[in-house]
């Protein structure tokens, strides 16, 4: 049954600014939180909103949730629980986590489900099921799964749980349905998955065997039916699935843990080496965008590694005798991640793999963790406040990156001459390069500068007067618009033309032409 609950707002004020650069690209870094809180565990959506944990300092056992929209922090739990780990979506609906306060040895593994969707908390679960460690996640639409025990049994006084009805279930247009029916033994039915598409990914132990090991074959749910993905002699666990119903997880081939991936019809082995991909213990270290793309943290006998498999091959990223841990990956393929110095313990750092280069991105001597990038390039982090402590979020945002490019104003005339006081066509070809193509531009952002006169690129029934040629015969295509000038006093004579516009990833195009003004 839901249980709705109150919420409890609160503002303050961002306090800290800086710039750091990661190659040709300025990241503008903020310094979100300065409270009375150690706070934990980040998550940013697209549209850039932030959640996390803050444990009251003078009351270790009491976390609440928190969101930054850009301006305000807000407070969103006052319940009387302990609300923890946090995940919020692209819609800002919020889901975590939860103990009933006081913790008592009979409650602190009893964690419920709750969703805030921007007015309400809602409690998902039932009272009558146990719910325990990260088993949650929700989609874009809301949709909420998470797996519950049912008939468990607890070892006194631990948080270890074993039971013969571990269940799926999803919360979907409001209602709670339970997705597995089966009894099995063990664990049961753990670590589900969910994506756009409201398709579900988990797995399931079919064997005996120690309770460590026992972790079965993958399942997925597609709104109706359940099909098994693999099905062999092994151990297949942590999956995770992306928008396109792709799905990766960690499996054992009888010498060691690797790397598998399902493309809707068949199943590829990504890895085959003499070490665990991931470890077992650091499963959720497994992630997948929605290219397919995976990235994992794997112990290669020398030290902690970060892997990237590309879709075709698989890349070591790191390499060296440092613990290279909580990779993260966005759905461009750039990568973060924290690593913790082996020569400084206490010293753990912020990295960015931009698919193709390595940049430090904190370099403070403190504990930065809990990294998280979102598809337009921010990235938060846990970090030390003023006295070096850990516990304060930073919020990193890259500024766009301008690309010199060359035009072409008129193609194939000489000079370029313009009468700007007619209303007239012109076209402007912007050219591709070996390094640049042009046709990544989005026309609507197309402007002509001509001192103070402003040109836009012709829009006629909400389609833009471009289209791809090969204006200069370098057997590149380019991009060629139509601008029109306006009725403007211009002197006569010769002006650099300035054209400004930006590509599909929001980098910053600049361009400049001579043309020559006429009566």
């Amino acid at each position: 049954m839901e249980k709705l609950f109150s919420i409890l707002l609160m503002t303050t004020i961002v306090v800290t600014t800086a710039i750091f650069h990661v190659h040709a690209q300025d990241y503008k870094t903020t310094r979100i939180t300065n409270s009375e809180y150690y706070n934990a565990y980040p998550q940013i959506n697209d549209n850039g909103v932030i959640v996390w944990e803050g444990t009251d300092k003078s009351s270790p056992y009491e976390k609440d949730i928190f969101t930054y929209d850009g301006s305000l922090i807000t407070k969103i739990t006052n319940i009387n629980f302990n609300d923890e780990k946090p995940l919020i979506n692209n819609s800002g609906d919020i889901v975590w986590r939860a103990s009933e306060l006081p913790l008592t040895s009979s409650n602190f593994c009893n964690r419920h489900i709750f969703l805030y969707d921007g007015y309400t908390i809602i409690q998902l679960d039932s009272d009558d099921y146990l719910n325990w460690n990260e088993h949650y996640r929700i989609n874009d639409s809301g949709n909420v799964t998470w797996s519950s025990m049912i008939g468990i049994y607890r070892i006194p006084n631990e948080c270890s749980i074993q039971s013969d009805f571990a269940q799926i279930f999803l919360y979907k247009d409001s209602e709670t349905k339970q997705v597995t029916q089966e009894p099995y033994p063990y664990a049961g039915h753990l670590r589900p998955d969910i994506n756009n598409l409201n398709q579900i990914v988990w797995d399931m132990p079919t064997k005996g065997g120690s309770l460590f090991y026992l972790f079965g074959d993958i399942y997925i749910y597609n709104s109706t039916i359940i099909s098994q993905i693999s099905k062999n002699s092994y151990k297949d666990w942590r999956a995770v699935i992306n928008d396109k119903g792709h799905v990766a997880w960690s499996g054992y081939d009888g010498n060691d843990f690797e790397i598998y991936f399902y493309d809707g019809s068949s199943i590829i082995q990504v890895t085959d080496n003499d070490y665990d991909d991931p470890c077992s213990f650091y499963g959720y270290n497994l992630k997948i965008n929605n290219s397919g793309q995976i990235v994992w943290s794997a112990y290669n006998g020398s030290g902690w590694e970060i892997f990237f498999y590309s879709g075709s091959s698989v890349i070591q990223i790191t390499d060296n005798d440092d613990y290279d841990k909580d990779p993260q990956i966005n759905d461009k393929g750039h990568i973060v991640w924290s690593t913790t110095l082996a020569d400084a313990p206490n010293n753990s750092e912020i990295f960015l793999y931009n698919g193709s280069t390595t940049t430090q991105l904190t370099d403070n001597g403190g504990s930065n963790q809990y990294p998280q990038i979102n598809n337009n390039g921010e990235i938060v982090w846990v970090g030390p406040d003023d006295d070096g402590l850990g516990g304060e979020i930073f919020h990193a945002v890259p500024s766009p990156t301008t690309i010199n490019v060359a035009i072409d104003i008129k193609p194939g005339s000489d000079p370029n001459s313009i009468n700007i006081k007619n209303k007239i066509t012109i076209p402007v070809a912007i050219l591709s390069s070996v390094e640049f193509d042009a046709i990544t531009i989005v026309p609507e952002t197309i402007t002509l500068s001509i001192e103070e006169v402003t040109l836009k690129v012709i829009e006629k029934k909400s389609n833009y007067l471009c289209n791809s040629d090969d204006a200069n015969a370098d057997g590149l295509l380019d991009l060629l618009c139509q601008v029109q000038t306006t009725d403007a006093n211009i002197d006569s004579g010769e002006l650099i033309a300035v054209l400004e516009a930006e590509t599909e990833e929001g980098l910053l195009i600049h361009g400049e032409d001579l043309v020559r003004i006429v009566p």
